[in-house]
């Protein structure tokens, strides 16, 4: 790209994290990019139906946006179910098992398609827009930006290749990862249903079978426990200022414990490896005059496309 081009965050973000999930979890399946990108467009109409089924505005039955979405979701379950096809037809060699290559010791095919989509759900929706989030900030705040990149060319040579393992010795860049789900409250909220018994939540009686709505951003917006909580300021997460904070106050990946989104290591890992590569490599800005506003829903998008410009860096 030229210098200057404005380039399309959310774009190139959410392609890159739908390649990563795809080809590092279901294999060469998706070494073609038409299939990917296949998948991306059909992925799209499904999730925006889901959206509006949320907001009480579902397609009305018969409608042609309720037949284009059967149409979408239908190719998504065929894909799925060649995805399957292909790997027990291909299974791993030399020790390289995948993602899919667990899931394929279910007997069910039904079971392990909608354990497949469900990953691939996990690893590809939330990353791509906590990536993009996470330069929008990174682009709104040089002097963040600076302190990153410092940090980065202290631990990592400019060519080299960041694994997981490195990720403990370059604490600010888990920081700025970290107020960037706060901030932008990439994942508004989570839910839970206790099918078996009734419970007790904070002195109310919860009948079995009703679900808790977990309302993640009320929390993060807490002015008791964040001042000024609409700044964005990783030294909010650095190893000293995490201790003041009360437990569970900060919960992106949902509830405590085992129920956790079972790919947020995966989300953490690949967004901490790729804004690391872009930040090592490239200073970035806003293109001027942009007025971004969060849109909240399953996972919080920007409403309008985020341009920025970016330019070598001479190290």
């Amino acid at each position: 790209m030229t210098d200057g081009q404005h380039i399309p965050v959310g774009h190139y973000m959410t392609e890159i994290a739908l390649k990563s999930i795809a080809k590092g979890s279901f294999g060469d399946y998706f070494n073609n990019d038409d299939a990917i990108d296949s998948f991306g467009k059909s992925y799209d109409i499904v999730w925006a139906e889901a959206e509006n089924k949320i907001s009480a505005n579902a397609s009305k039955p018969g409608s042609a946006e309720e037949k284009c979405y059967k149409s979408a979701l239908g190719h998504l379950k065929s894909v799925i179910t060649d995805i399957i096809k292909h790997r027990r037809n291909n299974p791993f060699t030399n020790g390289r098992q995948l993602l899919i290559d667990f899931i394929l010791d279910f007997d069910d095919d039904q079971l392990v398609a909608c354990d497949a989509l469900t990953f691939m759900i996990g690893g590809y929706h939330t990353s791509a827009y906590s990536m993009t989030w996470a330069l929008y900030f990174l682009a709104m705040h040089t002097d963040v930006q600076d302190k990153l990149f410092t940090e980065l060319s202290k631990t990592l040579d400019k060519n080299e290749d960041m694994t997981p393992d490195m990720i403990e010795r370059i604490p600010y860049l888990k920081q700025v990862f970290d107020e960037t789900l706060r901030c932008a409250v990439v994942a508004p909220w989570a839910a839970r249903v206790n099918l078996n018994a009734d419970s007790t939540l904070c002195g109310y009686q919860i009948r079995k079978e009703t679900p808790v709505i977990h309302a993640l951003g009320v929390c993060f917006r807490d002015e008791n426990i964040y001042p000024l909580p609409h700044k964005f300021d990783p030294e909010r997460f650095s190893k000293e200022n995490v201790k003041t904070h009360p437990p569970h106050a900060f919960e992106p990946f949902g509830f405590a414990g085992k129920r956790k989104c079972p790919g947020y290591r995966f989300a953490q890992n690949e967004s901490y490896i790729f804004i690391a590569r872009i930040i090592r490599h490239f200073e970035i800005k806003m293109v001027p005059e942009q007025v971004i506003t969060p849109v909240y829903g399953l996972v919080t998008h920007p409403d309008k496309e985020i341009w920025i410009t970016i330019s070598e860096r001479m190290v």
